[in-house]
């Protein structure tokens, strides 16, 4: 402090510019940030399904797929404009270079059998021109299962079209708007929707982009507002929103500069920053204001602001920072960066908070009337302190008896949490994606994709016919639409040779006979037909499963059967592995739970230790983390009552309310502790509620009012996190200024030291 008050003193524009500086250098980075929308980036690549899609891309080639709906309600798909407009978009696509194949009820083929062997014909070679046409294209699908059900709905409204991509490196936005672009014209009065990973990633990509041109200039709308109500001086408030775009610019442009992109998660850090980063600020400025408002000069506020401050704005830096820092421990990447970048941006607005702030407040004339609006005009802040700190006073042992049975009730409420996951909660119920789900789970059995990768001799006919009975027992499971696999190929094949007689629809009895019929049908049809569910040397089968339900809880009983059924019947020597989009849903949110009791564990240890460090106290250690205790029972108890699933943006909420939640209550036990010396415990409550909830109040609507922004995020998580973090926010705050001075106008402990004012000294 004594360097700081110096420095300040002495240099004040060397310690003003020299922050500016070096925040403006490093942001430059920002221009080199970029948005990654892959959501498998997001997963640890040792996670079992992330190593298992490696493994099947790498035999099968890329597993990604865009489906497309196209269809009507009230008409059947049998008719020459729905047909002509599929061949038209089937051919769009096939002549994209970066997709590697496109399939449909346009390009389907049909196995026949023939004198000596098999044809692989089209199940439909042109457009019928004629009602009987068209029936006879009706007929010839109809109980066929590899057409039914996959590429037309069997209530016939609805046709389907599958895009496999390369493994050329393309932009999911790039992808999503050349897709979009390829059906808009054909829209009406069929219609047209599409979904997939590749759509999903590219509707997020689109949507992070977005919200970072809207949310973050409404966050600084709203800060300014709200800064203004609270220190009543324009002055200050520019002030303010320097530390806080600064503070902004450095974690980011940092970012830029080591190549990390923004994802899905760490797109909300910019304004999570922007609501936080005003904390320290508010207080140094506020301070000031007091003393000059005393009549003391420029410097001297600042010395004065910066003696008094400098220890519990420190404590509540460090406390945020080790609240972003618990999420290094999870396993996830973009919990890791953002935990990581977060808390380099807190340390910088700490930093300039104690630096450049004061050097400025010290540079810059003292605002005109500033004594007199300050003595006239408390600001709304004060008054709502003063009223509650009256109140608390005279309710102090209501206001522990609500507290506990409000707990009591919350705790219960935590035994309903669940946790769960879907990429389908990204986004709104009316959306485009929940839009295509829906016809496709309504339709075609399902919208969610599970890959089984299963290795060994699969033209052993052993293992083929347990392919057909994992497929046959997973449709009988509620909630799978299709399943399919090389063995379905096997069994069509096997007909076909065999005059087409419906019960030679099973696998051949030897492995040389499915050789036999394998080879056939590589003679006589696409090869590429077979690479999607068999490898070359035919020891390795893919079977895709379709499901309704992209729910990590449903997810996770289809995984378990599988687990219990593959080792139980398949023959010895044959593995598999489960991987796809529904698989990593639930994979993440079992990452995502154990993520955050590290996060609560970790966090809550760290700040009681800077607690017990700070006050030289365990009881006021103890005391320090009481208002965020019971801040994240009533959040997480709530959570339960209201059916909020637990989920991968709660890890984020859990840092940030550990982090900013114990703030309120050291700056208040600072206060405390400095009152207790010399007045009555009622007056050192009263004292203390009036002198620190102003600025904490103020901070705590400033950042609610400013995660509160994140509502208008165009992705599900997203608001959620803003407005759970908003309500946080504020019960913090309120636990602090009532519970926590309530118990210390009760019960005392012992005051081992007092924090040391500077005394008024001429320098």
């Amino acid at each position: 402090m004594n360097f700081l008050r110096k420095l300040i003193s002495k240099h004040p524009v060397v310690t003003a510019i020299v922050p500016i500086i070096i925040s403006l250098l490093l942001g430059l980075g920002i221009f080199k940030v970029k948005i990654k929308d892959d959501v498998v980036s997001m997963l640890p690549k040792n996670m079992p399904s992330r190593v298992a899609l490696t493994d099947l891309e790498k035999t099968f080639g890329s597993s990604d797929f865009i489906g497309i709906t196209i269809g009507q309600e009230t008409k059947t798909v049998y008719n020459k404009e729905t047909l002509e407009k599929l061949k038209r978009i089937t051919e769009k696509l096939m002549a994209v270079p970066y997709i590697d194949r496109v399939k449909s009820l346009a390009n389907a083929t049909r196995i026949i059998g023939i004198d000596g062997g098999l044809e692989i014909l089209p199940v439909m070679e042109n457009v019928p021109a004629t009602p009987e046409e068209f029936k006879k294209l009706e007929a010839s699908v109809t109980g066929d299962k590899n057409i039914v059900g996959t590429f037309v709905s069997k209530d016939k409204k609805f046709l389907s079209v599958f895009v496999f991509l390369t493994f050329t490196h393309v932009d999911s936005d790039v992808i999503y708007n050349t897709v979009k672009d390829i059906i808009t014209p054909e829209i009406g009065p069929e219609e047209i929707h599409i979904n997939g990973v590749p759509v999903i990633a590219g509707i997020i990509g689109r949507s992070i982009r977005k919200d970072l041109l809207i949310l973050v200039p409404l966050v600084i709308l709203i800060l300014t507002f709200i800064l203004y109500l609270g220190l009543r001086q324009f002055e200050g408030v520019l002030l303010t929103l320097l530390v806080v775009i600064l503070s902004v610019l450095v974690p980011v442009g940092i970012m830029g500069f080591l190549g990390r992109p923004m994802m899905v998660i760490s797109s909300a850090m910019p304004v999570i920053l922007l609501a936080l980063a005003c904390a320290y600020s508010i207080h140094v400025i506020m301070k000031f204001y007091h003393h000059i408002a005393a009549g003391l000069s420029r410097k001297k506020a600042a010395a004065h602001a910066i003696d008094e401050l400098f220890v519990p704005i420190a404590a509540a830096a460090l406390t945020t920072i080790l609240g972003f820092l618990s999420m290094v421990t999870s396993t996830l990447t973009v919990l890791f960066e953002m935990g990581l970048f977060s808390s380099l941006g807190i340390l910088w607005a700490w930093i300039l908070s104690i630096t450049m702030l004061p050097a400025l407040l010290t540079l810059l004339p003292v605002p005109k009337g500033l004594a007199e609006k300050t003595s006239s005009h408390k600001g709304i802040f004060h008054n709502v302190a003063d009223a509650v700190a009256g109140f608390t006073v005279k309710n102090k042992r209501l206001i522990i008896i609500f507290y506990i049975i409000t707990t009591l009730v919350f705790i219960w409420g935590i035994t309903r949490l669940r946790i769960e996951s879907s990429i389908d909660r990204f986004f709104d119920k009316n959306s485009e994606v929940r839009l295509a789900n829906r016809i496709s789970n309504e339709h075609f059995g399902g919208s969610a994709n599970m890959s089984i990768l299963i290795r060994g001799n699969i033209k052993d006919p052993a293992v083929l016919k347990e392919m057909i009975s994992l497929e046959n027992y997973l449709k009988s499971i509620n909630g799978i639409g299709s399943a399919s696999s090389i063995a379905d190929i096997v069994c069509s094949i096997n007909q076909a040779i065999n005059d087409n007689d419906p019960k030679y629809k099973i696998i051949p009895p030897t492995t040389e006979a499915v050789s036999q019929a394998l080879l056939l049908y590589s003679m006589s049809g696409d090869p590429e037909d077979l690479k999607m569910f068999i490898n070359s040397d035919c020891d390795a089968a893919h079977m895709n499963v379709r499901m309704e339900s992209m729910y990590s809880r449903d997810v996770k009983k289809i995984v378990d059967k599988v687990n219990e059924f593959i080792p139980k019947h398949f023959p010895k020597g044959v593995t598999y592995s489960i991987t796809g989009s529904s698989v990593f849903t639930m994979e993440l949110s079992h990452m995502t739970a154990i993520s955050s009791i590290w996060s609560i564990i970790t966090s809550l240890i760290a700040v009681l230790i800077v607690g017990i460090v700070l006050f030289r106290s365990v009881p006021f250690g103890l005391l320090s983390i009481v208002p965020l205790s019971v801040t994240m029972v009533i959040i997480f108890g709530f959570m339960g009552l209201a059916g909020i699933d637990f989920s991968i943006e709660i890890a984020i909420i859990i840092s940030i309310v550990i982090g900013v939640g114990i703030d309120y209550a050291e700056h208040y036990i600072a206060r405390y502790c400095l009152a207790a010396n010399t007045m009555s415990l009622e007056d050192a409550t009263f004292s203390s509620i009036s002198n620190v909830g102003p600025a904490v109040l103020s901070n705590a609507v400033s950042i609610s009012l400013g995660f509160l922004v994140l509502v208008f995020s165009f992705l599900m998580p997203l608001r959620l996190l803003g407005l759970l973090v908003s309500i946080s926010m504020i019960l913090a705050v309120l636990a602090t200024i009532t519970l926590l001075a309530a118990i210390l106008s009760i019960y005392k402990p012992e005051i081992k030291h007092k924090i040391r004012i500077f005394e008024d000294e001429e320098e």
